[in-house]
């Protein structure tokens, strides 16, 4: 899966066409791929970075919820990386 490196917390869903998505979190980055059921991997999307700071923070415990059309919905929290 192309821009995964260094993915943590990955979550997978698939819609009723068979469609794959897949968020994770890399760093202070939550990011997302598609990929269409008889297809390719898309391009990585950042949906979120966190700022970095002296006691920053990162994304974690990422839930995906994908309904039958394709819709997705992603939430995170951020956690104290200290």
């Amino acid at each position: 899966m192309p821009g995964a490196r260094g993915a943590f917390e990955a979550e997978v869903a698939f819609d009723g066409d068979g469609d794959l998505t897949v968020v994770w979190s890399a760093g202070r980055r939550v990011q997302a791929v598609r990929r269409s059921a008889g297809g390719s991997w898309g391009e990585p999307t950042t949906l979120h970075r966190t700022a970095a700071g002296v006691r920053g923070t990162r994304p974690a415990n990422l839930d995906l919820a994908v309904n039958a059309r394709g819709r997705a919905a992603v939430s995170w929290e951020t956690m104290d990386d200290d």
